[in-house]
């Protein structure tokens, strides 16, 4: 197997190299494996989590061969509001994952480190590059979304009584807490948390694709594909994401009813996922397990539970966080996902670093605090810019933008209060990849008119020729 497993690498590591936009779509669906893989192999190896971190970057070594830029100066030109912040930030996480390397003498956590910062931005280029047109961004779209289906589909069958060694969590288990003692399933995913964020973000994109859809039935089948993995995500037990979920259609919804070309859409989405929501619920009963009560009040205690743990989470916990880290952090990867295995992690921040403006604040300091801070200020702005823009597009491609905006403050919203999904470098990648199509679109809009322009011209003069 593992034979075959190399083999397999390298195939799709030329493939990523030598024509890199069949690559990065080819690294998605590596995303979506590498997880099940690392479940059949001896010991469970945890580099098979950054497997998909190793093909992005040779499909940006890739881009570099073709003789091509990654889009610095360009999106530093059309957006300069987002440039200073950024190069600011960048700086910071250099010199923390210098002071990493000499806190510690520990290779692996600066590395660590290093990836959980420029992964997103990286990503982003990628994206931005990728989406020469907007069919480009529908393609890696369905392709995750394809991915989020099968994780939704295996989650439910484990749910149904299933038993795979696919279905074997890394972590996972009994939660304690409203609702009682639930089973957090996880599917082919390394633990219900993981699982639980890529059935969110396929949520959020196929809602949006959904109101965008042209034809009613296309539209009645999304709401259909959207309410199941809304009700998915509760087996997860990870209230977290429904808390996203509920920020997302917030925002979606106040982006859509503002350009007034998809109003009836959202309610004929709403149906679908109601009668879907019904319909489940009914087969749900009918599963080994008796009733899915204790989930869905787990569930809902989100909203009772969110304003507390913002508090405990943030700036609840500042005082103690900097007392243990000091004024200047210490250092980047210190305190990120994986880090415990290396000698970092809660034995070395502090457990009140859980969330994620504790965890910059416990690497970065408060300088890099502040810089962070700057920055979500910064590309909200740029997230309004764009979305007043796609207002003169067509509204099946407007609603998609409005989608994807909306999708990126719905998660800024979660790391606030928990930064351990986002130390993924899946998720990241996944992140980089929304927020450049966002920023590629007015780009992708103008080329189009542009190119418009140019023919009507030449229409015109071939007229003036022939008469």
């Amino acid at each position: 197997m593992i034979a075959a497993l190399l083999l397999a690498g390298v195939a799709v590591g030329a493939i990523c190299l030598l024509r890199w936009r069949l690559g990065l779509l080819l690294t998605l669906a590596v995303g979506f494996l590498q997880d099940p893989v690392r479940k059949l192999l001896p010991g469970k190896p945890v580099a098979m989590v950054v497997a998909v971190a190793a093909f992005f970057a040779i499909c940006v070594l890739g881009i570099i061969l073709e003789g091509q830029r990654l889009p610095f100066r360009r999106l530093a030109r059309w957006y300069p509001g987002l440039a200073a912040p950024a190069m600011l930030l960048l700086v910071i996480v250099v010199l923390q994952t210098v002071h990493t390397l000499l806190a510690t003498a520990n290779l692996v956590l600066a590395g660590i480190g290093l990836l959980a910062y420029l992964s997103p931005p990286i990503a982003l280029l990628a994206g931005e590059k990728y989406a020469l047109r907007f069919p480009d961004i529908r393609r890696w779209v369905l392709v995750y979304l394809a991915g989020a289906l099968v994780v939704a589909v295996t989650v439910a069958a484990e749910y149904a009584g299933v038993e795979s060694p696919l279905f074997t969590p890394i972590w996972g288990g009994l939660v304690h807490g409203a609702g009682g003692s639930v089973r957090m399933f996880n599917g082919v995913m390394r633990t219900p948390e993981i699982a639980a964020w890529h059935l969110a973000a396929g949520a959020c994109l196929l809602a949006t694709w959904t109101v965008a859809a042209r034809t009613r039935r296309v539209r009645w089948l999304g709401g259909v594909g959207t309410a199941f993995l809304v009700a998915v995500i509760f087996l997860t037990g990870r209230r977290k994401m429904l808390g996203e979920l509920a920020l997302f259609t917030l925002l979606f919804t106040l982006l859509v009813v503002q350009d007034r070309r998809g109003s009836s859409r959202i309610l004929q989405l709403g149906g679908a996922a109601l009668l879907a929501a019904v319909l489940g619920g009914q087969l749900f009963q009918s599963g080994e397990h008796a009733s899915v009560g204790g989930y869905v009040e787990r569930g809902l205690s989100v909203v009772t539970d969110s304003v507390e743990r913002l508090n405990t989470m943030t700036i609840g916990m500042f005082r103690w966080i900097v007392l243990r880290n000091g004024f200047f952090g210490t250092g980047a990867g210190t305190g990120a996902q994986g880090a415990q295995y290396f000698g970092g992690g809660a034995q070395l921040v502090g457990g009140a670093a859980e969330g994620g403006v504790g965890k910059v604040l416990a690497e970065l300091g408060v300088p890099g605090l502040l810089v962070l801070l700057w920055l979500f200020v910064a590309a909200g702005r740029t997230l309004l810019r764009v979305a007043r823009f796609a207002r003169r597009a067509p509204s099946h491609e407007a609603l998609r933008i409005y989608g994807l905006v909306a999708f990126l403050p719905a998660n800024a919203a979660v790391f606030l209060t928990a930064h351990q999904v986002f130390g993924d470098p899946f998720v990241l990648i996944v992140l980089g990849l929304v927020t450049g199509s966002v920023l590629a679109y007015p780009r992708i809009w103008q080329q189009r008119q542009a190119y418009l322009e140019r023919a009507r011209r030449r229409a015109a003069a071939t007229a003036a020729e022939a008469a």
